[in-house]
């Protein structure tokens, strides 16, 4: 399948040298015209580059990472290291796809997370990664597990993570289509990012003093200590939520 002149988005997934290192490796698969043309085309025909990099100089391969993808330092030698992405749509889909925007520097594209929507759907379950919904679609689909374990069998190497991404999305959309109060959110690529944006935004304190207690709950006086104590800081998403539940914070928290 060929690329379409005109980019709407596409599902990114990397690997890295480590929590805070250089992207070693990337894949990314085009969005096609709406979500629900997207949900008819199999992953294996839907158009993807993947590529690898070279380490840069001064940076090292942690053991944790090589131990999660398997790409030995060697296999790079030679390849020239990542230097960012040229324009690739208004959308940028992944599993937990702040850590793949802010590796990769691809700003500017509206995000749609698949963590935060398989938290939506199915709050039930005991994990969300992408392995953990991936198992358990097998299971509500009556593939089994067997099914997704064979997709799992590359796991944490790009082109697979973003294949695998995009059969959760397909359902994630699939099922959101056939709910009446929901499938306004699938009307769009940008309907479904602000509703991933909504499913991203937590109800409950998820640390502390106050976790698991509902936003509101979580005393004022107990906020304003935690700001001062040194490098306090609380996600762009959890901000928001304190805000909405009328939490004074600093401006630039």
């Amino acid at each position: 399948m060929t690329k379409s002149k005109e980019l709407i988005g596409c599902i990114l997934d990397t690997e890295t040298t480590g929590i805070d290192g250089a992207v070693i490796e990337s894949a990314r698969m085009e969005l096609t015209a709406t979500p629900l043309e997207f949900i008819r085309v199999k992953p294996e025909d839907s158009y993807m580059d993947a590529k690898l990099y070279g380490i840069p100089e001064g940076v090292e391969m942690k053991l944790g990472a090589l131990m999660t993808h398997g790409i030995l330092p060697e296999s790079l030698d030679g390849l020239e290291p990542f230097k960012g992405f040229s324009y690739y749509g208004k959308y940028v889909v992944g599993h937990n796809v702040d850590y793949d925007v802010e590796v990769t520097g691809y700003h500017g594209a509206s995000r749609i997370c698949t963590l935060a929507l398989s938290r939506f759907m199915w709050p039930g379950l005991d994990s969300h990664r992408q392995e953990a919904v991936l198992l358990h679609i097998g299971k509500i689909s009556g593939r089994g597990y067997a099914w997704a374990l064979d997709l799992l069998k590359n796991a944490h190497r790009a082109a697979d993570d973003v294949m695998n991404c995009s059969r959760i999305l397909k359902v994630i959309i699939h099922q959101l289509s056939k709910r009446e109060d929901m499938k306004h959110h699938v009307e769009s690529w940008g309907a479904l990012s602000e509703f991933s944006l909504e499913c991203s935004i937590p109800k409950v304190m998820p640390f502390g003093k106050f976790k698991d207690k509902p936003l509101v709950e979580v005393e004022q006086d107990w906020l304003d200590y935690m700001y001062k104590q040194p490098d306090f800081k609380l996600d762009r998403y959890l901000v928001t939520g304190l805000r909405r539940a009328g939490k004074t914070l600093p401006e630039n928290a």
